[in-house]
């Protein structure tokens, strides 16, 4: 035995205890052992409750620090935006001969939870490779396990779809998901969930509207006279239809030697003294601009009739093997 306030020494113990831990007298070993197992208990699940402790803050951290990358990012210029494909695993605009800032382009935001590190890796590498000049892909994280709440959370914040890859999602987190209205996509083949990706990042592609060319005339003959409405002068254009045909409700380009004198629509539009609708190419006309007294048209000038079409784009990534 031994009393307060003396040093002693003990010998045969199965362990070296901590500074600062209770010794306690018991009455058999019996008593002993079952002791020694409820402190087991009470220390294996003070860990678990640090460990879960630990792993939820620096989830946290890992949000917060997700959500400052994305708005210092989206407060960047397109320029400076493109060197930082690493950090956000999402690629903008490749091309830097384009105009168009990142910004104007529509995105799509992916959350990706797989079963394991391989199949995460996998589809990382297929998504590192993208590069479009008409969509954005923004890879918030892929990571192993299954969908958390936290994931529908940031999802919803971003405005992005959750792929799983081999995974169960639990019924109270597609719950979640559906109330708000966040898409949870799950497949268990990569190449499935690639060509989904495709497709919801083709729905996102907008048409372009392009000036196609309609015909080309070439201005013959001058005509000048006046005109019937105001006393207003105005200049008649004997012209030949080169290439196409010439629409009397088309717009008009007025070319000379490359450049633009003259921009706007016909006015009137004739075939052997009768008002026609359209010439075709190789036949004779005589135009009047919509307000072409306002500029000088000289023998040898081009006009282009053209219109605007919509034209329907394409998605322009396309994975290797697909």
């Amino acid at each position: 035995q031994w009393y307060q306030r003396r040093a002693a020494e003990v010998s045969g113990w199965n362990g070296i205890p901590d500074a600062g831990e209770a010794v306690v007298e018991v009455g058999s070993e019996g008593s002993g052992r079952a002791l020694v197992r409820s402190r087991e208990r009470d220390e294996h699940g003070r860990k678990g409750r640090q460990l879960g402790e630990a792993v939820a803050a620096d989830r946290e951290r890992q949000i917060r620090s997700r959500r400052e990358q994305i708005a210092e990012l989206e407060s960047m210029t397109w320029f400076n935006l493109r060197y930082l494909r690493k950090i956000r695993r999402s690629v903008v605009i490749t091309d830097p001969t384009l105009s168009k800032p990142a910004n104007d382009l529509p995105k799509l935001g992916v959350i990706v939870k797989t079963d394991v590190d391989g199949s995460a890796d996998a589809i990382e590498g297929i998504l590192d490779g993208f590069s479009s000049d008409r969509v954005q892909l923004d890879v918030l994280y892929i990571q192993v396990g299954s969908i958390t709440e936290n994931d529908v959370t940031l999802a919803d914040e971003f405005d992005s779809v959750i792929y799983t890859f081999n995974q169960q999602t639990p019924s109270q987190t597609l719950s979640l998901a559906d109330s708000k209205g966040v898409v949870v996509a799950s497949f268990n083949v990569i190449y499935h969930l690639v060509d989904d990706l495709r497709k919801r990042l083709g729905a996102l592609v907008r048409s372009t509207t392009d000036l196609q060319i309609i015909g080309e005339v070439e201005v013959v003959q001058l005509f000048r006279g006046q005109s019937h409405k105001k006393g207003k002068s105005s200049t008649a254009l004997g012209c030949r239809v080169r290439s196409g045909r010439v629409n009397k409700e088309d717009s008009v380009l007025v070319r000379r030697e490359g450049d633009i004198m003259y921009k706007g629509g016909i006015a009137s539009l004739r075939n052997q003294k009768t008002a026609v609708n359209k010439v075709d190419k190789g036949e004779d006309c005589g135009i009047v601009l919509d307000k072409g007294e306002q500029f000088d048209v000289e023998v040898g000038d081009m006009i282009q009739c053209y219109r605007y079409v919509e034209v329907t784009q394409h998605l322009d990534w396309v994975p290797h093997g697909f």
